[in-house]
């Protein structure tokens, strides 16, 4: 296999030179060269193979990529972890195989791609991914038919399309396909339901490093997608895991996340690949200094990708059948500050509690505030609940009516409008 080797200099020529020996009689590598990590190399440095030169590891291994067209780096450093990570990412970004004296990394093989495209995914779970998507598909469904694919943990064992349907009847639906079987906290049911717009749970197993599945049915879910009548498929990936397809990437981050968070693996790879990057939060006010630090991290990992800040804003599907209500959220407990007065407004009436969708089964004093009788109370339902099926369940058995909510992320700069303009630029 063609190779390059990144080394440190203060190793020596004779021990990087007994390596490299090493690689090419034992482990059968054709080494074009090597990537030295050296602000200035001594005169007296020689090896058998003609080298580069670059004080940082990632500047060496651009250099490397670069110069000797190949297809390995070969780490023959004795770097701290955190530091592997940044140069293996930059290799594998592009496009190269990196190998170490106990460890292979490939880069990830992404499939073709017939319709333009754009792909989601976050750091880690609850990064907004799906408010983000919510939001695309409202802005761009007049312009483009369109679709979503969802990377979906708990799900079937096959690419489910779920179509939409009528507001009005949401609820009912999801009860419906909770009582068949169906994951319906899986987010191509509130995509769906949110948007209008056909979606598809795409089923996986396993991440790598880079966040890529070992296995999902992204192919079937593509080809789902294209049946249902989407000329323009909007992608999302699942906690850290990133979906294995061509396209045009937005990467999402809370904006309280740490920025060291976003220097090791999956973060770091999908940060250099993405096109625009986008801070979330549920205030319209973040700290200022937080947004800047993460700001000034995504810029020195991928100086070419849009940033913006998005606040994340709860919404429903249809309008709510009563003036009394019991919120059922998702969110964190940090998220959850004026919700009450929040959906008080959007329903014109009365917030009597605001409960965690993880409190279940609902404790007494709940159940008898959602008595039906003449001063009639529904429930707010966040379909990001994991079990909304059960709370659908136990709204039906008390008789209690139930409006459905989901997030939506705008940003504060049309950062994925510009993704969705490329996309489709390039497909042509």
């Amino acid at each position: 296999m063609d190779a390059v080797v990144l080394c440190e200099v203060k190793f020596g020529p004779q021990a990087v030179q007994a390596a490299i020996d090493h690689l090419i009689v034992e482990k059968k590598y054709r080494i074009l060269g090597a990537a030295l990590i050296a602000a200035e190399v001594p005169e007296d440095f020689a090896l058998d193979v003609p080298f580069v030169v670059a004080p940082e590891a990632e500047e060496a291994v651009r250099k490397a990529a670069a110069e000797f067209r190949t297809r390995a780096i070969v780490d023959v450093t004795e770097a701290e972890l955190a530091d592997r990570f940044r140069w293996a990412n930059q290799a594998l970004q592009l496009g190269l195989e990196v190998h170490g004296a106990d460890y292979r990394l490939w880069p990830p093989a992404f499939k073709g791609r017939d319709l333009p495209s754009v792909m989601f995914v976050g750091a880690g779970a609850a990064a907004g991914k799906t408010a983000a998507i919510v939001h695309l598909l409202n802005s761009i469904k007049d312009r483009y038919r369109a679709a979503a694919v969802v990377l979906d943990l708990g799900g079937p064992s096959y690419a489910e399309l779920v179509e939409p349907g009528e507001p009005a009847t949401a609820a009912a639906r999801f009860l419906a396909a909770y009582r068949d079987g169906r994951n319906v906290g899986g987010d191509h049911y509130l995509i769906a339901a949110a948007t209008g717009v056909p979606a598809v749970g795409c089923p996986f197993a396993g991440t790598g490093l880079t966040g890529v599945p070992l296995d999902s049915l992204l192919t079937d879910a593509f080809v789902f997608a294209a049946e249902a009548g989407g000329e323009f498929v909007v992608v999302e990936g699942s906690g850290g895991a990133m979906p294995a397809a061509e396209g045009e990437m937005c990467f999402l981050v809370n904006y309280q996340t740490d920025p060291a968070v976003l220097r090791g693996f999956p973060f770091a790879y999908q940060l250099r690949r993405a096109g625009a990057v986008v801070a979330t939060g549920f205030t319209s006010r973040p700290a200022a200094a937080a947004v800047e630090a993460l700001r000034a991290e995504v810029k020195t990992a991928n100086a070419k990708a849009a940033f913006s800040y998005g606040r994340l804003e709860a919404e429903a599907v249809g309008s709510a059948p009563f003036a009394r209500g019991v919120v059922v959220t998702a969110r964190p407990e940090e998220g959850r500050t004026g919700l009450a007065s929040y959906w008080g407004r959007k329903i014109k009436g009365e917030v009597v509690e605001v409960v965690g969708a993880g409190q279940f089964p609902p404790a007494a004093p709940l159940t008898k505030v959602v008595r039906r009788g003449s001063d009639e109370v529904g429930l707010i339902v966040d379909m990001a609940a994991a079990n909304l099926g059960e709370w659908l369940v136990w709204a039906e058995a008390w008789g209690v009516p139930v409006l459905l909510t989901y997030e939506v992320l705008t940003p504060d700069e049309p950062v994925c409008d510009r993704l969705v303009q490329k996309a489709v630029r390039e497909a042509k």
